[in-house]
Parts: structure tokens; C-alpha cells; sequence
């Protein structure tokens, strides 16, 4: 039973704004909450983690099969609550968004189809040129220039805040994967949430939506216009409880195979903890428990009314460090402490996106055709020879090849099966493989 505590959340309220939208996968719903709210959030709220602290702006790809999935329904839902002035042009050169970006540092873009920002740069043209950009953007840095070719002036992006939103099917991706991509340094910061589709009837729109939809857009719009310099710490019970997950999932054999995904998807669960605790404090303001949020001056006043809730259990209150002097960057001297619950609630959206990229390593590891068969034959548990030849579009030989592979690997078993000849009225053997696992991947 949901309480009325996480339906009056950000996170909740925009839950239920997408459900009553959509029959999307509702990952896509809460995933594309947190990146609107931690955009948000902007440059000057940080978590402070070592080795330096750590913004809230993410890279987040939508993945599922074309239409069904409802990616850009999902993607198009938020960007109605959250966009105008915030929205950068998500048709543009790498140089012309540095130009933008040298006079809109905060900035937002919803890129359609990821699949051609991936062949552009698996083919080295033009669009290559954002690979650098935003591997660099991402960890916003204090300052960042750049000397544009034929450009006489250098040109400067101070606190450079940029969030990037894309859609794409797991085919395409898995097909435009190259090694070199996977192990770089860019697509290790998109976050991967895939979904399932499961259409459902059409079905009237709910009139909620048209409340609750500038709800989401006033709740966005204030927290922009507030001082947003804060910073949140977790707490040592936190703390102790991520490092423990890390250790025992993240940093496992079984993840070593996801490369530099592991340690950013680490990072991801720190801005999503951050980022449960903003929502609970804003539920607090539209329960009436609270000043109105446009009442409110300081990010940092929200989140300290969470300790003034009677309703959340004395170990759950939120704590605060008063005791902390100015420092330099000039934020403010309060530090928010992010708990346990907030901790918990990261890890249970960002470890499947990990997992998925367990999956889409085998397509880089075992290469493409081995990989496509793997994953024909464990959807199936089991398939025939020329089931798989049809379903896969590899070649007898390869097929040869490829099963002996996944068999050495103890993935898969075969045996000889019986067929009825439609054509001919008579039987033959072919062979009939098996996944070995249940869920395995």
C-alpha cells in the first residue's frame, strides 16, 4: 500500500501524472522524474563524496522496442513540465552548442533517436565531435572553454549544467555497440533504463492529469527560482549500508564485465539517494505541512522542514550539521544528510540498469552473431536448428561455431529432435537446443 506520504511526493505526484498518461514501462515514468527534478536542482546543490563532490544532472537513454515501449511518449510527457527556457536545441553541431551553452550554462536537451549520435560517431564524422563534449560537461566543471575552429575568441561556459534525455531500441543498440564505445568514457554516463512493453486497450485520459500536470510544472518552476546552494552528505548508518552494496554487487566478479558502468552507475545511486530525500521534502509542501513552495527562498529551508514532520519515525528524521563554517565556493553552511531509506530506494532503480548492461556486454564480449543466438535461444529455452537459422539471420556455418561456443560455456545443451516434414510426407532429425538457466543471463 502506497502512504499518503510518498503519493504527495514529487516522485509520487509524478507517478501517478505518467500512469494515468500512459501504459509506458513505469521505470520510464520514475526515471524521467529524477532527471527533471535533479536538473532542477542545478549547478550549486552537491553531494560531498570523495574524491570530489558530486552534481545532479544525468545522461539517461530510454530503451525498448519501437512503438509499444512508448519512449517518446514518455520522454514527451516530461518535457511538457519541464522544458521552455530550460530546453536546448536538440538539433545542433557540437560548436554550435557550445555557443549556446556559453550563454545558457543550465540547459537541457531531449534528443530524439540516440542511434544517430552512435553512428555518428562509429563513423567519425561530424557529430563525432560531441563524444568529447559531453564526456566533458558531465562532470560540470567550475569553468570550461573552448577555442572554436575559425573562431577568433575563446569561448567560456561558467558552471556548465547540462542533462541529456534520448530513446532507442535494443536492437539498434546492441547493433551499434562497437568495443571501443563501450569501454570509452561517454556511454558509461548515460544511464540505461530499459523496459518492456505491455500495450494496453485504449482507455479514456484521466482528468487528474490536467491537475496534476502544472502541479509537476509550478513544483519544477519554483524549486529553479529558489537559492539552490546546499549540499547533502549521507549519513554514517548511509554510508556504511552503500559501501556495503557497492562492495557486494557493484564491485562483484559478476559486474566486472561492465567495465567503467559499474563505478558511474556507483555515482548514479548517490544523485538518485539525493534526490528521494528533495522529494520527500516537497511532499511535505503539498500535504500542508509546509509553507507554499513559492513561500520558500532557499532550497536548503525545503529540505530542513523534513526533521518538522511528526509523521516519519524518530530514526527516519532527517538530520542537520549546523555546525559547519562557510567555505570558499560559498555554499551555504548547512548540510542536508541523506538516510538509509534514501540509499535503499537508489539501489532498487539503478541495480536493473546495471544488469542490462551485463546483458549488452555480451554483445561487445561474444560479438554480435554470437551474442544475437545466445539471446534467441534463452528467450525461447529452446529452439531448433532452423528456428534459429530464421529468427537470427546468422549462417549454418556460423551457427556451428557459435553453438560450440555457447555449449563450452555451459549455456546451452543439444539434443537430436524429430521433425514432421510439411512438404514431405516423412521425418527427419535436426538438433534442438536449450538454454541452460532460468533467468541466467
Amino acid at each position: 500500500m502506497i502512504s499518503e506520504e510518498d503519493r504527495t511526493s514529487f516522485i509520487g505526484l509524478a507517478k501517478d501524472y505518467y500512469k494515468y498518461s500512459t501504459d509506458a514501462p513505469p521505470q520510464y515514468g520514475e526515471g524521467t522524474a529524477l532527471f527533471v527534478l535533479g536538473h532542477a536542482l542545478g549547478y550549486d546543490a552537491i553531494h560531498l563524496a570523495k574524491p570530489k563532490a558530486r552534481h545532479h544532472n544525468m545522461y539517461q537513454l530510454l530503451i525498448g522496442e519501437s512503438t509499444y515501449a512508448r519512449k517518446t511518449t514518455a520522454q514527451d510527457l516530461f518535457k511538457d513540465i519541464y522544458n521552455g527556457s530550460r530546453g536546448l536545441p536538440n538539433e545542433m553541431s557540437p560548436e554550435a552548442l557550445i555557443e549556446v551553452m556559453a550563454n545558457q550554462p543550465e540547459g537541457v536537451i531531449w534528443m530524439g533517436e540516440f542511434s544517430r549520435l552512435l553512428k555518428g560517431i562509429n563513423n567519425k564524422g561530424h557529430m563525432a565531435g560531441f563524444a568529447e563534449v559531453f564526456d566533458d560537461l558531465f562532470t560540470c566543471p567550475l569553468k570550461w572553454s573552448k577555442k572554436l575552429r575559425g573562431k577568433e575568441n575563446e569561448f567560456i561556459v561558467n558552471k556548465p549544467y547540462l542533462s541529456l534525455h534520448s530513446t532507442i531500441t535494443p536492437t539498434v543498440l546492441k547493433e551499434q555497440m562497437s568495443a571501443e564505445m563501450f569501454e570509452g568514457g561517454l556511454m558509461a554516463r548515460w544511464l540505461l533504463i530499459h523496459g518492456d512493453a505491455h500495450p494496453q486497450p485504449l482507455e479514456r485520459l484521466s482528468p487528474d492529469v490536467l491537475r496534476l500536470k502544472p502541479a509537476l510544472r509550478n513544483i519544477l518552476d519554483r524549486i529553479t527560482e529558489m537559492d539552490r546552494n546546499v549540499q547533502f552528505e549521507m549519513s554514517d548508518e548511509a554510508l556504511k549500508y552503500y559501501n556495503e552494496v557497492v562492495l557486494k554487487e557493484f564491485q562483484s566478479e559478476e559486474y566486472q564485465c561492465t567495465g567503467a558502468f559499474a563505478g558511474r552507475y556507483e555515482g548514479y545511486v548517490i544523485t538518485f539517494a539525493d534526490l528521494y530525500l528533495v522529494s520527500e521534502a516537497i511532499g511535505l509542501s503539498v500535504r500542508g505541512k509546509a509553507p507554499n513552495l513559492s513561500k520558500i527562498l532557499r532550497l536548503v529551508d525545503l529540505l530542513e522542514l523534513l526533521e518538522l514532520d511528526e509523521k516519519i519515525e524518530t530514526e527516519h528524521n532527517i538530520q542537520i550539521n549546523s555546525n559547519i563554517p562557510i567555505n570558499s565556493t560559498n555554499y551555504s553552511n548547512r548540510r542536508i544528510v541523506v538516510q538509509t531509506r534514501h540509499v535503499k530506494r537508489a539501489f532498487e532503480f539503478v541495480l536493473p540498469c546495471l544488469k542490462y548492461v551485463k546483458e549488452l556486454s555480451m554483445y561487445v564480449n561474444l560479438g554480435k552473431a554470437t551474442a544475437r543466438v545466445r539471446e534467441f535461444i534463452r528467450k525461447k529455452r529452446q529452439a531448433t536448428r532452423s528456428q534459429i537459422l530464421r529468427g537470427t539471420g546468422v549462417s549454418s556455418n556460423e551457427l556451428e561455431l557459435i553453438t560450440q561456443t555457447l555449449s563450452a560455456r555451459d549455456e546451452i545443451s543439444w539434443e537430436m529432435y524429430k521433425v514432421q516434414s510439411k512438404k514431405r510426407d516423412r521425418e527427419y532429425d535436426t538438433q534442438l537446443y536449450k538454454w541452460n538457466y532460468g533467468e541466467k543471463l
